[in-house]
């Protein structure tokens, strides 16, 4: 799982398609005027893997995601933070260094100058926009889907260098207060409870 997760952030695909800008610039208007939300998660893999659990998100830079098995995935606003709870190991990513890193930019550009939009495309009331980095999109991608209506941040996915693909799907999204900072800092001495998480039946 743990491998899974990390090839989910670091690859991706670059395919050449048409762009929107209008729409662009409307994940990027809403994106950037997020401050704090909380919902469940599921997440699937085209190799049959799902998991789900609780996810938080403080923007700039904070995301927690608690999931049903022993890991947490936390961004402190600097890295990604990989918590295996049940051998108790960590693992640092720089967040510079994978395309999932700019969703916790303090300004996110999508087209800026190290970012490049791949496709856009609107289908079933949702908005599909993928990025790559700007200097070697053959290094990874990443897709984000959008409620087509309030452009509500639905989930991303990823796609590696070997086809494998995976979803995190978010559901029950809500705007919440200020978040407590130690939501996103591994505490390896603290059990975080998943009770009641709902499971999606399908990626949206």
């Amino acid at each position: 799982m743990k491998y899974l997760f990390l090839s989910f952030l670091l690859f991706g695909f670059s395919a050449q398609a048409s762009v929107d800008p209008a729409l662009v610039s409307r994940a990027e208007k809403y994106l950037n005027a997020v401050q704090n939300l909380k919902g469940s998660f599921s997440q699937t893999s085209s190799n049959g893997a799902t998991d789900s659990g609780v996810f938080y998100l403080s923007r700039p830079g904070k995301m927690r995601l608690d999931y049903q098995s022993p890991m947490s995935v936390v961004s402190d606003g600097k890295r990604l933070i990989y918590h295996d709870k049940k051998l108790d190991q960590i693992t640092h990513i720089g967040l510079d260094s994978i395309p999932a890193g700019i969703l916790f930019r303090p300004q996110i550009s999508l087209s800026g100058k190290d970012v490049k939009v791949m496709k856009t495309e609107s289908k079933d009331g949702f908005v599909e926009i993928t990025v790559a980095m700007q200097d070697d999109p053959g290094l990874g991608s990443l897709k984000m889907y959008f409620k087509a209506d309030s452009f509500l941040l639905r989930g991303w996915q990823v796609k590696d260098a070997s086809g494998l693909v995976t979803r995190i799907t978010l559901n029950e999204l809500q705007e919440v207060g200020a978040l407590k900072k130690s939501l996103f800092q591994i505490d390896r001495h603290k059990t975080y409870s998943t009770e009641g998480v709902k499971e999606s039946n399908g990626f949206y």
